[in-house]
């Protein structure tokens, strides 16, 4: 998620400022956008459309293959609607406060609607708070944020409802992923608490068989291919943007993102840890802000410049008309760094907040809630993608996101659009990462390291590519 706030390792300010590398690249401001605008034309190739050959969110998309996808889109909204009706019905609760470990919950959560056979809702029915994974207490509020930039592109999800006592909680992870305690038919309904730390793929194989029934041979096994972004293709058709997230795009851009095509845009992610926000509005008894004595560090921290030559390198390499480059940080220094280093930089209006943590009058203004999720969406719509972090929900699922809605494959690198990912941040758990950052810390190393690494059109490198799709991200 962004925050507000600054880590202790950015350096000053002052040092930002430099001369541009190109003169083309990162020079198209959103004024200039909005003149050439007309000339930028989506994929034509994308597979989803309606009916009168316009495109549409949610699936099939250029990412996501029409065949295994057909129960999604064909059957499981009749059958969430017969479900509703007849009052079986799951609500999904999230304990977390970050966007990206919200969404990463979202995939597990639809698998297991369909596996136990009940309509899922995301409109929580228990306001009263829900442990924080950090300590503290948390109002659900998250979901009423979503519902007003989101929504469902193939079925409600947005319902209310308020289940009867005595209906199973389901924690969706550890020892209660055991399938033969999902009560499937023992009552009406049941509450799902659902987190970041379990996957779709992972539902499915502790639910055994009862999945496979719906789909065909070649479906269970296209589902089952360990490349196959599911995660990312759950998330596409769960989330279409509303009108209020696309009117936020177009003045941030002077954009608007369609479902078949990545926007002509650079975005570079610098995750400064949840150390970097403010936390005056965190208020758990006895207990610190858990991230107080965070230490994180990255090769933009070593070489800030390496990093903004590296967003242009990437703006050159995309063949358009006009390429902006975009910054989404969690640090006001680093948005005040971007913007002594790239002119006509785009950066999202508001202040980073976090939700659990922030004063009341940062978490109550609009413009910062509205911020959370046109970052988010930023990322996830950009041609490019430079992504400083390995432990981020809030890139991962964005990343997911975009892959599936991209028009190259996961595993085709060659097309310089393809997100450049590099494993890129240090501290606990990641010992390796951390040594390899104190070392970018001597004379010159970090400018080498970023011309050695920041080449467009080369294959993505890093954390989320080793571990493929099951197991994206971390922490939000």
């Amino acid at each position: 998620m962004s925050g507000t706030g600054a880590p202790g390792r950015h350096p000053s300010i002052d040092g930002c400022a430099r001369q541009p590398s190109s003169k083309t690249a990162c020079r198209c401001s959103a004024d200039a956008h909005s003149h050439a605008h007309g000339r930028i034309r989506p994929n034509s190739h994308v597979a989803n459309a309606s009916d009168d050959g316009a495109q549409v969110w949610g699936l099939p998309s250029a990412g996501c293959s029409a065949h295994w996808t057909r129960y999604f889109t064909e059957v499981y909204p009749r059958k969430h609607a017969e479900w509703r009706a007849q009052g079986r019905v799951v609500v999904h609760c999230c304990p977390s406060s970050g966007l990206g470990n919200y969404l990463r919950s979202l995939p597990p959560a639809l698998i297991y609607s369909m596996v136990t056979e009940q309509a899922l809702t995301l409109a929580c029915d228990d306001p009263p708070n829900f442990p924080l994974e950090h300590g503290g207490l948390l109002p659900s509020v998250l979901p009423g944020h979503l519902f007003k930039y989101f929504h469902g592109p193939h079925f409600d999800w947005s319902f209310p409802v308020k289940l009867p006592r005595g209906v199973p909680t389901v924690l969706l992870e550890g020892a209660q992923m055991n399938p033969g305690i999902w009560a499937w038919n023992e009552s009406k309904g049941s509450r799902l608490v659902s987190t970041f730390a379990t996957h779709a793929r992972r539902v499915l194989l502790f639910s055994k068989s009862r999945w496979a029934e719906k789909f065909d041979r070649a479906s269970v096994d296209a589902i089952l291919e360990r490349n196959l972004n599911l995660d990312g293709c759950l998330l596409r058709y769960l989330l279409a943007p509303r009108p209020a997230l696309q009117r936020a795009m177009r003045a941030a851009t002077a954009l608007t993102a369609t479902p078949g095509a990545l926007m002509p845009t650079v975005t570079m992610h610098v995750r400064s840890g949840d150390k970097a926000f403010a936390h005056g509005g965190w208020s758990a008894p006895g207990k610190l802000w858990y991230a107080a004595a965070e230490v994180r560090s990255s090769p933009f921290d070593a070489s800030p410049s390496g990093a903004f030559a590296c967003l242009e390198r990437l703006s050159d390499a995309i063949a358009a008309d006009c390429v902006s480059c975009v910054v989404v940080s969690d640090s006001s220094l680093v948005e005040e760094c971007a913007r002594r280093a790239l002119p006509h930089v785009v950066i999202s209006p508001g202040l980073p907040i976090h939700l659990a943590a922030s004063s009341t009058n940062l978490t109550s203004d609009p413009i910062n809630i509205q911020r959370i999720f046109l970052d988010w969406f930023l990322l996830a719509m950009s041609r490019s993608t430079l992504l400083l972090q390995s432990q981020s929900t809030f890139a991962s699922t964005a990343y997911s996101f975009k892959a599936a809605s991209a028009a190259v494959a996961p595993h085709d690198t060659s097309a310089t659009q393809w997100p450049f990912v590099i494993l890129a941040e240090s501290g606990d758990p990641f010992r390796d990462a951390a040594q390899h950052a104190t070392q970018l810390h001597t004379p010159g190393a970090a400018e080498r390291w970023w011309q050695d690494r920041c080449r467009p059109g080369a294959p993505p490198t890093g954390w989320w590519v080793q571990h493929k799709w099951g197991s994206l991200g971390s922490h939000s």
